[in-house]
């Protein structure tokens, strides 16, 4: 059906920046300061607590706390509340298991940051002169840059939804992944 004036968009922008956060706080170990999240969503600190609050409640991670950060002149930081004890423990099989005892398939947020969460350890990145190059993989280019962004399937959250949904939710979440690994470079 034609609208006009509808904007064709592939996904939904709160979905990917929620996804996008939860994905950085993984990615920088707990410790996701205040003035990343302003280089790469640009949101206001309410919006960012209220994310954090539906991560929360969706069964994706324990609560975020908010603290003052000391090196950044009174910049803030966000760190999961419960994962502050669990330092021994590796964050990303903390939140796999946690995730895990919380099933929620139904729930969109749910199943993308699950996907994400479970694909997050498995994606890297090399150099074009890295002559560590995996044959066979794919591998996706940008800059000089080459990323491999596999997405774990979780086939048991798709038993009762479509095939289509399934690959939307691997098309948004390869897109998260992928922009998290160049924001790291």
């Amino acid at each position: 059906m034609y609208i006009e004036g509808r904007h064709d968009k592939p996904y939904s922008e709160k979905l990917h920046d929620q996804l996008f956060i939860l994905g950085m706080l993984i990615w920088n170990n707990n410790e996701l300061p205040g003035y990343l999240l302003d280089n790469y969503c640009g949101k206001s600190e309410r919006t960012y607590r209220r994310y954090f609050r539906q991560l929360h409640e969706s069964g994706l991670i324990p609560e975020v706390r908010r603290s003052r950060s000391r090196d950044l002149k009174g910049g803030v930081n966000w760190r999961l509340a419960v994962a502050q004890q669990q330092d021994a423990v590796d964050l990303n099989d903390f939140l796999e298991v946690y995730c895990a005892a919380r099933p929620n398939p139904q729930d969109r947020l749910y199943r993308c940051g699950r996907l994400l969460i479970f694909s997050l350890g498995y994606c890297y990145y090399r150099s074009e002169d890295d002559e560590e190059a995996g044959s066979g993989r794919d591998w996706e280019t940008a800059d000089g840059i080459s990323y491999y962004v596999p997405v774990i399937d979780q086939s048991d959250m798709y038993v009762s939804l479509s095939r289509r949904c399934r690959q939307r939710d691997h098309r948004l979440v390869r897109q998260v992944l992928l922009e998290i690994l160049k924001s790291d470079n």
